[in-house]
C-alpha cells in the first residue's frame, strides 16, 4: 500500500507523510487535515486530501 506524498509549499521538496492508504479508504476520507516538516527546509506543512500528489498510484 502506497504512503500518501505531499509537495512542500516553500521549497516543493516532495514528503512521505507516513501514512499508507488504499484508493479507496482514501476517496471515503473526508476529514484528512494534517502538518508535516519537510525534511529539506524545515516547513511545516498543513495539508489536505487535496495536496496529496501521488493519489493515481493508491490501489
Amino acid at each position: 500500500m502506497p504512503k500518501l506524498q505531499i509537495q512542500c509549499k516553500k521549497c516543493n521538496h516532495i514528503i512521505d507523510t507516513n501514512i499508507s492508504m488504499d484508493k479507496k479508504s482514501f476517496e471515503t476520507e473526508t476529514s484528512m487535515n494534517n502538518s508535516t516538516n519537510c525534511p529539506k527546509c524545515h516547513t511545516v506543512n498543513v495539508w489536505s486530501k487535496q495536496d496529496v500528489i501521488n493519489q493515481h498510484e493508491l490501489h
